[in-house]
């Protein structure tokens, strides 16, 4: 074998290797497509609402201003905006914190704080609907409901149609607390 016959092997086999791990990281740490919110379901507006991860919470998942009470439609969920590009996947806890409103006068955001609150989240989700969060178009909207009492935490699996106009999506499967 000539010299430069082993060097396009050795080369050949670098490629070789190098897309076997691409294909093989992509399968084993592929990304998830999701979004995870915070929506005030209590009585009173809130302000400074946070969705981080537990033990880093440099990892934001939502944060917020302020707050109205929503009146809408209960379990509420948030629009997906972690693709499976980024190789983010949905985490097995966060942690959420708000502050109520301070008194009148006061400045803002020295109102009473509440939380933080661990809230697992992964492991409440069926693996079925966590593989599929892996394909392309689909993703899994997390909604939390604070300032009501409890945490409740709800999920769906969604279907984004992108060929559509007006960006439809088609709901899946759902669970968690309110579907209990």
């Amino acid at each position: 074998m000539t010299n430069e016959a082993t060097w396009k092997l050795f080369a050949l086999m670098g490629v070789a290797v190098f897309v076997a791990g691409c294909v093989t990281t992509s399968d084993v740490y592929g990304g998830e497509g999701f979004g995870i919110g915070a929506i005030n379901f209590g009585n009173s507006e809130v302000e400074q609402i946070r969705v981080s991860g537990v033990g880093d919470d440099r990892r934001q998942y939502h944060a917020q201003a302020g707050q109205r009470p929503f009146k809408g439609v209960r379990p509420a969920f948030p629009t997906a905006d972690n693709f499976q590009d980024n190789k983010r996947r949905i985490p097995e806890a966060v942690s959420v914190s708000w502050r109520d409103l301070p008194a009148q006068g006061q400045p803002s955001y020295t109102g009473t704080q509440r939380g933080p609150f661990v809230a697992a989240i992964r492991s409440r989700i069926p693996l079925e609907a966590l593989k599929k969060a892996q394909a392309r178009g689909f993703f899994i909207e997390i909604g939390l409901a604070i300032n009501d009492g409890p945490i409740v935490v709800n999920w769906q699996l969604v279907d984004f149609e992108m060929d559509k106009a007006n960006g439809q999506k088609t709901v899946i499967s759902r669970g968690g607390d309110s579907f209990k």
